[in-house]
């Protein structure tokens, strides 16, 4: 039970914050306190209760500005938020009521508005304390808010890395890749846009879909070289000794004289089949 109390407790050191928050508690613990007339105050008894109420709420506000807003910029050490416990705040808070008890009691005293028979000094630290426990339950809702806050942000952001690794993997997984012979100029495209690759001197011909029109890409490469760092690809396939296909690009066979060719989606041009290759096509695709 004793180490819940070295347990973090979050304590706002934010001047905008902590000013809104000492404005929202003195408010809150006037307008209480002069309507539900708690602790043996009594208005119809004596209307100085009134004023007494006015005065406390006055005095409350300086000194939680004081312990709030002025120490914490005076001694940012002792009040790092960071290093702040829930002990801590306990004796802060036990420290702030005393202040307040001493001094609801000096004013009473120095205005002779009460004596100790009408505002005992129980009654009066328990007057002292409304203020605290409206600030804590201010400060702690917030402070949960936040936490809150931070985990569906965290959550979000989690989900949202998790989903860019998936379709990381996936989009490596699907990419093609083909190298330069000087292993530093590279072409890359996804597998469903590429339509064909073909065999041009010392170079290949690449030809990929970007969502609109056929473009061609040329990489000085062999077309023995890409055929093994593609061999993992089973969309793409040989049917010639100069071409390679992606057979979802493929529209028909068709035979032209005593060859046959294929028509590919997207191409102005019919790619060739020679006969090596004539039966794996003619058992994939119709033709005429």
């Amino acid at each position: 039970m004793w180490e819940n109390l070295n347990e973090h407790y979050p304590f706002n050191n934010n001047f905008k914050h902590n000013i809104k928050t000492i404005a929202i508690v003195v408010v809150c613990f006037i307008l209480i306190v002069l309507y539900l007339q708690p602790f043996g105050i009594n208005f119809f008894r004596a209307s100085f209760y009134g004023y007494f109420v006015l005065a406390a709420g006055f005095i409350s506000s300086i000194v939680l500005f004081l312990h709030n807003v002025v120490l914490p910029e005076i001694l940012p050490k002792l009040f790092d938020k960071n290093f702040w416990t829930l002990k801590k705040q306990l004796i802060y808070n036990l420290w702030i009521t005393i202040v307040l008890l001493v001094l609801f009691g000096v004013f009473a005293q120095i205005t002779n508005y009460f004596d100790f028979p009408y505002l005992p000094v129980f009654r009066t630290a328990l007057l002292s304390i409304v203020p605290i426990v409206f600030l804590n339950i201010i400060n702690y809702n917030i402070a949960i808010k936040k936490k809150f806050s931070k985990a569906v942000e965290e959550g979000l952001h989690w989900i949202h890395e998790d989903k860019k690794k998936k379709e990381s993997k996936i989009n490596a997984k699907d990419l093609i890749c083909i190298w330069a012979e000087n292993k530093k100029d590279k072409f890359e495209c996804d597998i469903s846009s590429l339509a064909a690759i073909g065999s041009a001197s010392n170079y290949v011909e690449v030809y990929w879909f970007d969502g609109k029109q056929i473009n061609k890409e040329l990489v000085r490469t062999t077309l023995s070289s890409v055929m093994k760092s593609i061999s993992s690809f089973d969309n793409i396939k040989q049917c010639h000794r100069s071409w390679l296909v992606n057979v979802s690009f493929v529209k028909e066979m068709k035979r032209q004289n005593h060859n046959f060719i294929l028509i590919l989606e997207k191409l102005d041009f019919f790619v060739p089949v020679s006969r090596t290759y004539t039966p794996l096509f003619r058992s994939m695709f119709f033709y005429e």
